[in-house]
């Protein structure tokens, strides 16, 4: 579904994610980031304190993943950026729980192997991580996890203003985008 954000806005946000509905992208080599920096970063509003992918670029198959994944979610609520090379997952969770029916301003990156969560313009959980994202199997799916099976974690919230990059913003950058887009 594509409403508008609030009340007599032009910005629209994507919601009604399910097993069936969302948003998918096929391998798109643009995406093989490697080892190097990238950035995923937008708005959510999320309806309760589920788990709820808000991205995940994974080649998953007969109930499982196979090779590397990235994964952008609310682990119960709480911000969470998941690394794997297809061996070893990487973890980093921000402590608190995003506000329910609140717009949330979020930002996942890493850059020269730190990895960072920002929400709403502070930094919310660091780590180092190298791991190869490179999988040329990859498909990109937004709302939900990319199963083949049900109950795929769908969103149950609304996203807006979703992007990736293979560049990584400063924090100062950072700060200035989610002032910049907060009146939105």
């Amino acid at each position: 579904q594509k409403n508008p954000v609030a009340t007599g806005a032009d910005l629209v946000a994507y919601s009604g994610f399910s097993d069936s509905n969302y948003l998918a992208q096929p391998y798109n080599p643009d995406l093989d980031f490697g080892t190097g920096d990238f950035c995923v970063m937008g708005w959510v509003k999320p309806l309760n304190y589920g788990s709820d992918i808000i991205a995940s670029r994974s080649y998953y198959v007969s109930g499982s993943y196979s090779g590397s994944f990235t994964s952008f979610l609310l682990y119960t609520g709480k911000p969470e950026m998941r690394i794997s090379d297809g061996t070893t997952t990487s973890r980093y969770t921000a402590a608190n729980t995003l506000p329910t029916g609140v717009w949330s301003h979020l930002v996942f990156k890493r850059s020269s192997g730190n990895v960072v969560v920002y929400v709403n313009g502070i930094l919310v959980t660091s780590g180092t991580d190298t791991k190869n994202v490179t999988n040329t199997s990859a498909t990109l799916v937004v709302g939900r996890e990319p199963s083949d099976t049900i109950n795929a974690y769908a969103m149950e919230g609304s996203l807006a203003l979703f992007r990736i990059s293979a560049t990584a913003p400063t924090a100062e950058q950072i700060a200035k985008i989610y002032r910049d887009e907060k009146p939105l």
